[in-house]
């Protein structure tokens, strides 16, 4: 299943339950969705580590939340990227997410939970990334 699938089906299942709405724009999640789109990394990632499709959704809403509030590196290999302090709230967001869904926001240890965090973050930073890169343009 593709990125955008999983994103399109979580969003109808959030709906159907009376959720808030995602912020980000229609453009972002697309070009998000599209630079990510032909490739199963994530589902492949996700099967993996354990983590649902759920929370593969989940991830990618705060990464692409992240877009707004990360500042790439001015040049390849500058390793001047920064995180502003509007991310602080999306970072406790995905410390509570994962202590909820995991048991643990730990994302360095052995144990198979810890495995899961480490893979939310990878789809989480890998597309507050894409997001940084698809405003930038």
């Amino acid at each position: 299943m593709s990125i955008f699938g999983v994103i399109l089906f979580t969003s109808v299942i959030f709906t159907s339950c009376g959720e808030s709405k995602k912020e980000e724009s229609e453009d972002t999640k697309s070009e998000v969705s599209d630079s990510n789109s032909g490739s199963d990394k994530w589902t492949e990632l996700a099967s993996k580590a354990g983590i649902s499709p759920e929370d593969v959704a989940k991830a990618i809403e705060i990464g692409t939340k992240m877009g707004d509030c990360y500042k790439l590196e001015s040049k390849p290999g500058a390793m001047d990227s920064e995180m502003t302090e509007e991310c602080d709230p999306l970072m406790k967001e995905y410390e509570g997410y994962c202590k909820e869904k995991f048991g643990t926001d730990e994302y360095s240890g052995d144990n198979p939970n810890s495995k899961k965090v480490e893979a939310f973050r990878e789809i989480m930073f890998d597309t507050r990334n894409e997001a940084a890169k698809a405003k930038q343009k």
